[in-house]
């Protein structure tokens, strides 16, 4: 929960990719239930430039 309050524009991929970076073994859906348990919905999407 600390990565995602420090990185709010962080959508639960990025967070997922992160994590396995850190060497944490975690499904991608895992991410996501323990965001959307947490009440935080999903990243708004970046408009195109």
């Amino acid at each position: 929960m600390r990565m995602v309050r420090e990185n709010p524009s962080w959508g639960y991929r990025r967070m997922y990719g992160e994590l396995l970076v850190s060497g944490v073994t975690v499904a991608a859906s895992m991410v996501w239930e323990i965001l959307k348990d947490a009440g935080i919905g999903p990243v708004p999407e970046l408009s195109a430039l």
